[in-house]
């Protein structure tokens, strides 16, 4: 059964959940605050049901574990398990995006104090900007800031894949974004693609293969970059792609990552 205790204008409702493996009580909490102008004999009906429903959703697994963790100390662990998923380069540009951008205007909020008012109200903000983050005079563009508010979902959803929070509170259909202009990806024409091969006879050898090689495949620099003569079986004529060169703006040398799965 759950105990109610009364604190000043709220009630702590606490749950036990077990023991741990030392044999200590293990018990969770939740905090409940009337709307003003209930009265005592609404405050005690609500009161009772916000307890029946904070047990059931401990013992289904629900419940919130341990929200109380500020988002500024739970992205370490956002970024450890994504470090594991994503491309160096990608990993990179996450990082800076939360280090720059949402941890200095949300880090400071527990995460299960994280509501979506909060998140739009950080919308909000990006749209207000009339600089970016690295100075440049401008308000950012609707895609980026549509790219800061996929990141604090991605976050805030890990969050709630983990137990943390109940639910995510950057949820799509919770949060109201710019509209953003359809992207057209541009490509050569017949004639412009012409005029390419005929400027690249002047080339050196190894630039005129690249580029050839990025027509033909689609491969991508990285991808073409990192190529070796042994990708190449001389005797089916197929090239395997099967690795990519980035560098990273802290590093001094090219690295190579593998594109097969381990």
């Amino acid at each position: 059964m759950p105990t109610i205790q009364k604190r000043n204008n709220s009630y702590l409702i606490s749950v036990s959940c077990g023991y741990d493996l030392t044999g200590k009580q293990i018990r969770r909490t939740m905090t409940y605050k009337p709307d003003s102008g209930m009265t005592q004999k609404q405050i005690e009906k609500e009161l009772q049901r916000q307890a029946v429903l904070f047990e059931e959703a401990c013992q289904n697994g629900s419940a919130p574990t341990d929200g109380r963790i500020k988002l500024a100390d739970y992205v370490p662990i956002y970024l450890e398990t994504a470090k594991k998923q994503l491309s160096p380069l990608v990993f990179e540009r996450y990082t800076r995006m939360l280090e720059i951008c949402i941890v200095p205007m949300l880090g400071h909020f527990k995460l299960k104090d994280i509501k979506p008012i909060h998140i739009q109200r950080f919308i909000n903000a990006l749209e207000e900007r009339t600089t970016h983050f690295d100075g440049k005079p401008g308000k950012l563009s609707p895609s980026t800031i549509h790219r800061y508010y996929t990141m604090i979902q991605s976050v805030m959803h890990s969050a709630y894949k983990l137990g943390l929070i109940g639910s995510n509170p950057a949820d799509g259909d919770r949060i109201t974004l710019p509209k953003t202009d359809e992207e057209k990806t541009e490509i050569f024409n017949e004639r412009e693609l012409s005029a390419l091969l005929q400027a690249l006879e002047k080339e050196p050898l190894q630039f005129r293969l690249l580029i050839h090689m990025a027509l033909n495949t689609g491969c991508r620099r990285g991808e073409l970059a990192g190529l070796k003569w042994s990708d190449i079986d001389y005797n089916t004529g197929i090239l395997t792609v099967s690795r990519s060169n980035y560098k990273l703006s802290a590093d001094k040398e090219i690295k190579s990552k593998s594109l097969r799965q381990p």
